[in-house]
């Protein structure tokens, strides 16, 4: 009888250290990744990028800053054009959120055409961000503001919600230099988000939550007299 209250209590302990593996399994998923590939296209329309590795993404997500209203933003990989979560405007540039969820097709030659409507003149620079992980989905929640007289810019809060969100963020302004040099607050990552080449410059910027949370983050470019911004989130 002993044996078998010993046999039954160290199935009991089997089936809870078990159990609690799988949990611990679970709770420990993979929050996901990013890259920024940023491309300076000055005056030329229409312009493509060069080829970038988007293999696994979930969602691709393309900031612009230039000077036209209307442009599109294509996958050429899929053939398919970027939705615009929204754009902002300093009356001079314009930055703009677009993104392309759960792409039919990734790879390591995904590159991508930037063409404004009716006039090539867009002065501007472009960056892709592949987001590897998470389910492709964007949280309809885009806010954008701008300044006219200064390169201090915060998009305005936004706040996702429950679970894992990625955040980004877009900031243009007049700064002309080859790297501009602004910075952001919040925590967010923007190596290798920064371009200007002689073009409208433009400014990159992401950050994982888990859980999302309110966050208006601030841009700031003491080289700048007018800018605009954006901010957008994903799960």
């Amino acid at each position: 009888m002993k044996m078998l209250v010993r046999f039954a209590l160290l199935l009991v302990c089997v089936a809870a250290h078990g159990q609690a593996m799988f949990f611990g399994l679970l709770g420990s998923a993979a929050l996901p990744t990013l890259s920024i590939s940023c491309f300076a296209y000055g005056s030329t329309s229409p312009y493509t990028t060069s080829s970038i590795n988007t293999t696994g993404a979930k969602a691709i997500i393309a900031v612009t800053s230039q000077t036209q209203s209307s442009i599109t933003v294509e996958d050429l990989l899929t053939s398919t054009n970027f939705t615009a979560a929204g754009t902002s405007t300093d009356f001079a540039s314009i930055v703009g959120i677009y993104h392309e969820l759960l792409p039919s097709s990734t790879g390591t030659g995904a590159t991508f055409k930037i063409s404004a409507s009716g006039n090539p003149n867009m002065y501007g620079n472009i960056c892709i961000l592949p987001i590897f992980g998470g389910s492709g989905v964007y949280d309809s929640n885009y806010a954008g503001s701008y300044s006219s007289s200064t390169g201090t810019c915060s998009p305005g809060s936004i706040n996702p919600g429950a679970g894992v969100h990625v955040v980004i963020t877009g900031y243009s302004s007049n700064d002309t230099a080859s790297t501009p040099s602004a910075t952001l607050t919040g925590g967010y990552t923007i190596t290798g988000g920064q371009k200007g080449n002689g073009n409208y410059a433009i400014g990159t910027g992401y950050l994982v939550q888990n859980p999302g949370a309110s966050t208006n983050p601030q841009w700031a470019d003491s080289s700048a007299s007018a800018s605009a911004c954006g901010i957008a989130s994903y799960h």
